[in-house]
Parts: structure tokens; C-alpha cells; sequence
């Protein structure tokens, strides 16, 4: 049985979702897997490069927004 991925020159074409738990971290995880406790799934599906993108996007690191 061949994997997806058998080396690190193959393209993953695998389809990932954006996970986020209570602390507001992210987390990039195979669609087809099960969630972690403590996890939520985000409304993102996509590449590994595509969801790295949208976490870059929207989380942010530093003091409470205010507003």
C-alpha cells in the first residue's frame, strides 16, 4: 500500500481543514480525521498551503483588541 505522500519532493495533495482550540491557537489537520478534544473545526477546508494562508490571515498574536 502506496501512501499519499511517500516523499518530500511529492506535492500534498491531501485536503487539510484549520482547527482552533479555546486559547484562540490554530492548528492545520487532515479533513478526514477525527478532532482532537479541546478542537474546533473552522468553516476552511483546503492544501496545506491554502490553509496556512487563511490561518496567517486571521489570527493574531499581541494584546487584546480593543472594541
Amino acid at each position: 500500500m502506496r501512501s499519499e505522500m511517500s516523499t518530500r519532493n511529492d506535492v500534498d495533495t491531501r485536503t487539510y481543514t484549520v482547527l482552533r482550540n479555546e486559547k484562540g491557537e490554530h492548528s492545520l489537520w487532515l479533513e478526514n480525521k477525527d478532532v482532537p478534544l479541546g478542537w474546533e473545526r473552522l468553516d476552511f477546508t483546503g492544501t496545506v498551503e491554502e490553509c496556512s494562508a487563511y490561518v496567517d490571515k486571521v489570527w493574531y498574536v499581541g494584546p487584546k483588541r480593543k472594541g
